[in-house]
């Protein structure tokens, strides 16, 4: 969900040939979404759709959910909603995939996050950097198990993996 360019699902797929998978993103994105499918060759097995998860939510379950660099540009109320309907659209036992940017609860470090948070603040109507402990009770609230934070990734983000 907010796939963007589709780097991630593209690669996975180019690398796991038995990977299949839907990108879904605002109507502009998914046309170039279709053509970089289109041009890697693996039409067969990604699909694009365009959808606004705000308005609506695909009818599909999934066995993984990626929610990557999302989390940031929603107000609470708007990422709790989003997480009840990640869980719903999961299989039994589906994993929720969520990466952002964190802050630590004093909401002074890291310094990354913090100048993300500044950028927030001036840049949209109500995006957040959340700190970890708000953005683990939202997963937490929404009936995900088995939470797990990973910070040791390339770059500033932390990724938090959890089950249905």
């Amino acid at each position: 969900i907010g796939a963007g360019s589709g780097i991630y699902l593209i690669s996975v797929a180019k690398k796991y040939k038995t990977v299949k998978g839907k990108m879904i993103d605002l109507p502009k994105i998914v046309d170039m979404q279709k053509e970089r499918i289109k041009k890697e060759g693996i039409s067969d097995r990604i699909e694009a759709e365009s959808c606004d998860y705000n308005i609506k939510f695909p009818k599909e379950k999934y066995d993984d959910i990626f929610l990557f660099a999302i989390a940031h540009q929603e107000p609470e109320e708007n990422l709790d909603k989003l997480l009840q309907n990640v869980y719903n659209h999961l299989n039994p036992d589906g994993r929720v995939f969520l990466t952002s940017f964190f802050l630590n609860e004093d909401k002074t470090s890291p310094e990354f996050a913090v100048q993300f948070a500044v950028e927030m603040l001036i840049n949209t109507n109500k995006g957040k950097v959340y700190t970890y402990n708000e953005i683990e009770n939202l997963i937490k609230r929404n009936n995900f198990k088995e939470i797990q934070k990973i910070d040791k990734l390339p770059g500033p983000a932390t990724l938090y993996v959890a089950k249905k």
